[in-house]
């Protein structure tokens, strides 16, 4: 294809810096910009916008949706959180406000409608078969729930089992095969402090 100009589905898109795919480029931004909105939670700079821009800009050109998902999910929740929102009739209008919008200009504008469903939303993949692929990582965690049994090694397992692909297609899942329960509270304890900051 000639650039994004001549591209109608994200699958033809390759974007995943030197991770094996674009999910898990997209599940290291996701930690990214958590451990980041952490470390600079007080600071307004310009160098943490630009920063921040980046971050979201290379997670939406890896058209991961779980990706995407959990960064939007965290930022509303750290919002809800911050402000207080369902006691503060004024912010909780100014958010419904904002969605308002955003949707208004989604269902609205031509190019963004067609851009949302085929390129991000992809309603006709659906799953794509995520759940069988889940509960595959889910029963190679089940080997050392407590410390995991290593990424490659939790894929070479499952690929022995007739699983083709080379992830788990889930942050959770992937982080509970290569490091178990204790890698996984690691994780939960830094979105805590993320959302807290």
């Amino acid at each position: 294809t000639s650039g994004f100009a001549g591209v109608s589905s994200s699958y033809e898109i390759k974007l995943c810096s030197f991770f094996v795919n674009r999910n898990q480029f997209g599940m290291f931004l996701v930690v990214s910009i958590f451990l980041f909105e952490f470390a600079f939670s007080s600071n307004r700079s310009w160098y943490k916008k630009i920063v921040l821009v980046l971050l979201l800009t290379n997670l939406l050109l890896t058209f991961s949706r779980g990706s995407m998902i959990s960064v939007i999910f965290f930022y509303i929740v750290r919002y809800t959180y911050n402000h207080n929102i369902l006691q503060n009739i004024k912010q909780y209008l100014k958010v419904i406000t904002v969605a308002l919008i955003v949707l208004i200009i989604i269902l609205y504008v031509p190019w963004i409608e067609n851009f949302m469903k085929t390129m991000v939303i992809r309603v006709d993949t659906g799953t794509a078969g995520r759940i069988d692929v889940w509960l595959m990582g889910l029963n190679v965690a089940s080997h050392n729930i407590i410390n995991g049994i290593g990424s490659f090694t939790g894929i070479d397992l499952a690929i022995k089992k007739g699983f083709e692909f080379g992830q788990f297609h889930n942050l959770y899942i992937d982080t509970l095969v290569g490091g178990g329960i204790i890698e996984l509270i690691l994780l939960l304890i830094i979105y805590r402090k993320a959302f807290e900051a």
